[in-house]
């Protein structure tokens, strides 16, 4: 395999925390293993309750997830900062809205993986107090609901669950303390990109 270099003649590695094969089932329920709501039933339904629940706080709401956030900026409005991947059940997905956002970036993230390069990006927005932001993952946006229970010291989380609804889940201690102990659990690795 012929090796990738930068422009400072390093290699090209993406510094990653794979899922263990063992936690995939739990990961996929996440919300039932944290102190969470699960809001069911149509997109209007499920829209209108998240602006029942969260309008008040747009600046300490993180969405993950293309579906979710178009339907958190249709009802609620923009929140502090939406992750996505351009693709809903793994079918693309163009996201329309990017104009009502204060600032846009881009990490890439495996699927199956959390990468240190998204996790550096949430963490420049996490603790901004006056920023609307937009990531566009490439790859797999998915695990970084689980990123952001890390990086974020207060406020909502709110995901997609697939075919099931939308969890809200307060950035609260004892939720990151079971996100860290499941993110003990992954495994560091590096992947070397190839171009």
């Amino acid at each position: 395999m012929k090796a990738v270099f930068n422009s400072l003649g390093r290699r090209n590695e993406l510094k990653l925390y794979a899922m263990p094969r063992e936690l995939r089932e739990m990961l996929a329920r996440l919300h039932e293993h944290l102190y969470s709501y699960v809001l069911r039933g149509p997109r209007e339904y499920v829209g209108l309750t998240l602006r029942t629940l969260l309008h008040c706080e747009l600046f300490q709401v993180y969405v993950v997830g293309d579906y979710v956030c178009r339907t958190f900026e249709m009802y609620v409005g923009i929140p502090k900062l939406c992750i996505v991947d351009t693709k809903t059940m793994r079918t693309h997905y163009e996201y329309p809205r990017q104009e009502a956002y204060d600032s846009i970036t881009s990490c890439r993230n495996p699927a199956g993986t959390i990468s240190e390069e998204c996790m550096k990006k949430l963490s420049d927005y996490v603790d901004n107090r006056h920023s609307h932001a937009l990531i566009l993952v490439e790859g797999e946006e998915d695990l970084l609901s689980l990123a952001v229970l890390l990086q974020a010291s207060h406020g909502y989380l709110v995901y997609g669950i697939p075919k099931a609804g939308v969890a809200v889940v307060p950035i609260e201690p004892s939720n990151k303390v079971r996100a860290l102990n499941i993110f003990s659990r992954f495994i560091e690795q590096k992947a070397i990109e190839k171009h």
